[in-house]
């Protein structure tokens, strides 16, 4: 979606200016899943961009959080399977001590309890969250501001 990969700055602005406050530190979910590196493994990839984590922390975390299994930790990002790689996803976003989560399309191919696991996450997670999804159970769950983008326009549910 543009208009979020413009907010976490994958995008220029088509016009103006993105102003970012510097203590800004965004937990981005990928819909697409480009972001990763097909070619690391997947611990190499949980603990990319997180120089305070050593491999035996980012160990603890994965299994205690259900995401995966000690026989995961060698398999490359390339791989592991769509929903694999969204919960590789989720566990980069859960570890990067971000104080935004921006996410896109989360509930694509995740199975029902890592779907819950999610939810829970970001019920818990202090700080805002922006969504854009399709899927109106996911929506249902959550309270807060909806909003629709119809003909270039967002409008208030």
């Amino acid at each position: 979606m543009k208009c979020q990969h413009n907010l976490v700055g994958l995008e220029l602005a088509d016009r103006g200016e993105i102003q970012r406050n510097p203590a800004l530190k965004i937990g981005y979910l990928d819909q697409s899943q480009g972001l990763l590196d097909p070619d690391m493994n997947l611990v190499e990839a949980a603990l990319l961009g997180l120089p305070d984590w050593e491999p035996h922390q980012m160990h603890t975390f994965l299994i205690r959080s259900g995401l995966f299994h000690y026989a995961d930790f060698e398999t490359r990002v390339g791989d592991l399977s769509s929903g694999q790689r969204r919960k590789l996803q989720i566990a980069r976003m859960l570890t990067g001590r971000a104080n935004l989560l921006a996410l896109d399309e989360p509930t694509n191919d995740v199975s029902f309890d890592v779907l819950e696991g999610l939810e829970s996450a970001i019920q818990a997670f202090p700080g805002p969250v922006i969504v854009a999804t399709h899927d109106r159970r996911f929506l249902q769950h959550f309270g807060g501001q909806v909003y629709r983008v119809e003909a270039g326009r967002l409008i208030e549910q």
